[in-house]
């Protein structure tokens, strides 16, 4: 028989958390989170990817009020709320990597700022 252990923040702590993809060092060696919130994220993090994806049914008042946050219902009100969404956004934002070569050229030729009005067509001319 499985015991359910509920974490003082009334959420279901299934296992330990990684994100070996958008964190193959850690959470806790990123530098995006404080000590606390990545000990958060390593205690409930299973817990809050399973109710977002409909992995694991809302148990009690606090998950329920998580899933309805998620599914935008509700504002982030909770701190837990609040963790998940901030690492939500870090890691739809590391997925998202862009490179501008234009202004690492421009930045590279001593420009500090570049606009649509220089011409630099010079620059590429033989």
């Amino acid at each position: 028989m499985m015991t359910v252990t509920i974490s003082p923040e009334g959420f279901t702590e299934i296992k330990p958390f990684t994100d070996n993809r958008n964190y193959p060092y850690g959470i806790e060696r990123s530098g995006d989170y404080s000590i606390r919130e990545a000990q958060t994220l390593r205690r409930l993090g299973e817990t809050f990817r399973r109710l977002e994806t409909g992995d694991l049914k809302p148990s009690n008042e606090v998950e329920k009020q998580f899933v309805q946050m998620i599914q935008g219902k509700k504002e982030a009100s909770s701190d837990c709320e609040k963790l998940w969404l901030k690492y939500r956004a870090h890691v739809e934002g590391k997925s998202r990597a862009t490179f501008s070569f234009t202004s690492s050229y421009y930045y590279a030729k001593g420009t500090p700022t570049a606009t649509s009005e220089d011409d630099y067509s010079a620059d590429f001319s033989e």
